[in-house]
């Protein structure tokens, strides 16, 4: 089946590159995932809550899908 919008193939191989990443993380110190797992959670919790929502808008930038490094 053909991909209209051309967008299957990077959504794929960004999940193979993050179950990579992932793997090679988790072997070194298993432990390490459990608190990755928690991270990610509580910055999700972060990005979609209202007042953080505000709180960007308030500065000028947009809450968008989550936080990143460069905001």
């Amino acid at each position: 089946m053909a991909d209209a919008l051309g967008i299957t193939a990077p959504i794929l191989l960004r999940t193979v590159a993050d179950a990579a990443i992932l793997l090679r993380l988790d072997r070194g110190r298993p432990a390490a995932s459990v608190e990755m797992y928690f991270a990610e959670d509580d910055r999700l919790r972060l990005a979609s809550a209202v007042p953080f929502s505000k709180f960007r808008s308030r500065r000028g930038r947009d809450s968008g899908p989550g936080l990143s490094a460069g905001a």
